[in-house]
């Protein structure tokens, strides 16, 4: 494929085709380009592109596994959405990862008032569909959006 060299152009063209509801033959034959890509994607690149194989239905173990260790080492980099993505792509997917679901429970936790509700949410959606045991996710999650402690007023009011 003339031209398709460039990480982030494939991945905005894939993007573009799996948002149309469009998997075409072109997944499948960008898959082990983008595998041989693994050590050069950026984790959002990677995310990105996980999400969308994800949604197209077309991921595979092959991409998803390499892909997977590489976005490891860029947790830190990622915003909590794109960490939500990752997560979903691999549960989504039904493709098990329990050292990426392992990185992204200690990412979670250390920085859960980073991410939205929402996005708690899909957290523990994926985690949950992907069958990932992760109490201690649910438990920062709890304390995340469960009821602020009540602290009495210093006014004695209720």
């Amino acid at each position: 494929m003339k031209g398709l060299r460039d990480p982030e152009a494939i991945k905005d063209i894939l993007w573009a085709f799996g948002k149309a509801s469009r998997p075409t033959k072109l997944f499948s034959v960008l898959e082990p380009r983008l595998v041989k890509m693994a050590p050069r994607l950026t984790p959002r690149q990677i995310s990105t592109l996980l999400w969308t194989y994800s949604e197209a239905g077309c991921g595979s173990e092959r991409l998803f596994q390499p892909l997977g260790r590489a976005a490891i080492c860029g947790l830190n980099v990622l915003s909590p959405n794109g960490i939500v993505n990752l997560m979903c792509a691999f549960s989504h997917s039904r493709i098990r990862s329990p050292r990426l679901f392992a990185a992204c429970q200690g990412h979670v936790i250390w920085h859960a008032s980073r991410f939205t509700v929402r996005e708690l949410a899909n957290v523990a959606r994926a985690y949950a569909v992907a069958g990932e045991p992760a109490p201690e996710v649910f438990e920062c999650i709890e304390l995340q959006v469960g009821p602020a402690p009540c602290t009495p007023s210093p006014f004695g009011l209720p």
